[in-house]
Protein backbone atom coordinates (compact mmCIF):
# COMPACT_ATOMS: atom_id res chain seq x y z
CA UNK A 1 0.00 0.00 0.00
CA UNK A 2 1.26 3.47 -0.98
CA UNK A 3 0.24 6.78 0.60
CA UNK A 4 0.73 10.30 -0.55
CA UNK A 5 1.01 13.01 1.20
CA UNK A 6 2.14 17.02 -0.08
CA UNK A 7 3.51 19.33 2.22
CA UNK A 8 4.71 22.99 2.02
CA UNK A 9 8.33 22.91 1.35
CA UNK A 10 9.05 24.80 4.54
CA UNK A 11 7.23 21.57 6.11
CA UNK A 12 8.93 18.95 4.32
CA UNK A 13 11.62 17.97 7.21
CA UNK A 14 8.86 18.19 9.70
CA UNK A 15 6.54 16.10 7.84
CA UNK A 16 9.70 13.75 6.81
CA UNK A 17 10.48 13.48 10.86
CA UNK A 18 6.58 12.15 11.69
CA UNK A 19 6.32 9.86 8.63
CA UNK A 20 9.61 8.22 9.49
CA UNK A 21 8.88 8.08 13.31
CA UNK A 22 12.25 10.16 14.21
CA UNK A 23 14.36 8.54 11.71
CA UNK A 24 13.33 4.79 12.86
CA UNK A 25 11.40 4.06 8.93
CA UNK A 26 14.54 4.11 6.21
CA UNK A 27 14.32 6.42 3.61
CA UNK A 28 14.18 4.52 0.49
CA UNK A 29 14.72 7.03 -2.42
CA UNK A 30 14.76 10.97 -2.68
CA UNK A 31 14.54 13.08 -6.10
CA UNK A 32 13.59 15.77 -7.85
CA UNK A 33 11.43 16.66 -11.03
CA UNK A 34 10.63 19.59 -13.23
CA UNK A 35 6.97 19.87 -13.31
CA UNK A 36 7.00 23.56 -14.69
CA UNK A 37 4.91 22.35 -18.00
CA UNK A 38 2.81 20.60 -15.86
CA UNK A 39 2.07 23.33 -12.79
CA UNK A 40 5.11 25.80 -12.58
CA UNK A 41 7.14 23.86 -9.90
CA UNK A 42 9.46 21.67 -9.18
CA UNK A 43 8.53 18.57 -7.15
CA UNK A 44 10.83 16.96 -4.42
CA UNK A 45 9.78 13.37 -3.24
CA UNK A 46 11.06 11.28 -0.49
CA UNK A 47 9.87 7.68 -0.66
CA UNK A 48 9.76 6.29 2.87
CA UNK A 49 9.15 2.76 4.36
CA UNK A 50 5.78 2.36 6.45
CA UNK A 51 5.29 0.41 9.48
CA UNK A 52 4.50 -2.90 7.54
CA UNK A 53 6.63 -4.57 5.20
CA UNK A 54 5.48 -3.25 1.31
CA UNK A 55 3.60 -0.74 2.46
CA UNK A 56 5.56 2.97 1.49
CA UNK A 57 4.74 6.64 2.64
CA UNK A 58 5.75 9.42 -0.37
CA UNK A 59 5.96 12.69 0.79
CA UNK A 60 5.75 15.79 -1.90
CA UNK A 61 6.82 18.80 -1.82
CA UNK A 62 6.24 21.50 -4.90
CA UNK A 63 8.52 24.79 -5.21
CA UNK A 64 7.28 27.60 -7.05
CA UNK A 65 9.69 28.65 -10.15
CA UNK A 66 9.05 32.29 -9.22
CA UNK A 67 9.84 31.49 -5.38
CA UNK A 68 13.35 30.80 -3.80
CA UNK A 69 14.46 27.70 -5.21
CA UNK A 70 15.32 26.02 -1.82
CA UNK A 71 14.07 23.55 0.68
CA UNK A 72 14.47 22.57 4.19
CA UNK A 73 17.40 19.79 3.82
CA UNK A 74 16.68 16.18 5.31
CA UNK A 75 20.38 15.34 5.98
CA UNK A 76 20.30 16.65 9.49
CA UNK A 77 17.26 14.07 10.50
CA UNK A 78 18.22 11.29 8.09
CA UNK A 79 21.84 10.96 7.40
CA UNK A 80 20.69 8.39 4.13
CA UNK A 81 19.10 11.77 2.27
CA UNK A 82 22.70 13.51 1.92
CA UNK A 83 23.44 11.93 -1.30
CA UNK A 84 20.02 12.07 -2.65
CA UNK A 85 20.44 15.98 -1.89
CA UNK A 86 23.43 16.67 -3.40
CA UNK A 87 22.19 15.29 -6.58
CA UNK A 88 19.12 17.27 -6.55
CA UNK A 89 21.36 20.50 -6.12
CA UNK A 90 23.57 19.34 -9.17
CA UNK A 91 21.06 18.42 -11.50
CA UNK A 92 18.17 20.69 -10.72
CA UNK A 93 19.61 24.02 -8.89
CA UNK A 94 17.49 23.44 -5.97
CA UNK A 95 19.26 24.03 -2.62
CA UNK A 96 18.44 22.13 0.32
CA UNK A 97 19.31 24.60 3.33
CA UNK A 98 20.62 23.54 6.09
CA UNK A 99 22.44 20.69 4.53
CA UNK A 100 26.09 19.82 5.80
CA UNK A 101 27.95 19.37 2.96
CA UNK A 102 26.82 20.35 -0.35
CA UNK A 103 30.19 19.85 -2.25
CA UNK A 104 29.12 19.03 -6.16
CA UNK A 105 28.49 14.69 -6.28
CA UNK A 106 28.48 14.38 -10.10
CA UNK A 107 28.53 17.93 -11.06
CA UNK A 108 30.99 18.49 -14.33
CA UNK A 109 33.41 21.17 -14.07
CA UNK A 110 32.36 21.83 -18.04
CA UNK A 111 28.58 22.01 -16.99
CA UNK A 112 27.81 26.29 -16.99
CA UNK A 113 27.43 27.77 -13.87
CA UNK A 114 23.70 28.02 -14.33
CA UNK A 115 23.37 24.86 -15.98
CA UNK A 116 21.21 21.81 -14.50
CA UNK A 117 20.76 19.16 -17.15
CA UNK A 118 17.23 17.68 -16.03
CA UNK A 119 15.41 21.02 -15.66
CA UNK A 120 13.15 20.93 -18.82
CA UNK A 121 14.79 23.87 -20.43
CA UNK A 122 18.48 22.87 -20.12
Amino acid sequence: MMTIKEVAAAGLRAAANVISKGGRLPLHAMFANDERPINGNYCIYALFQAGNPGDFSLLKTSIAEDQALEFPSLTPLLPAAAWYEREIHDLFGLVPSGHPDLRPLIRRDSWQESGFPMRKDF
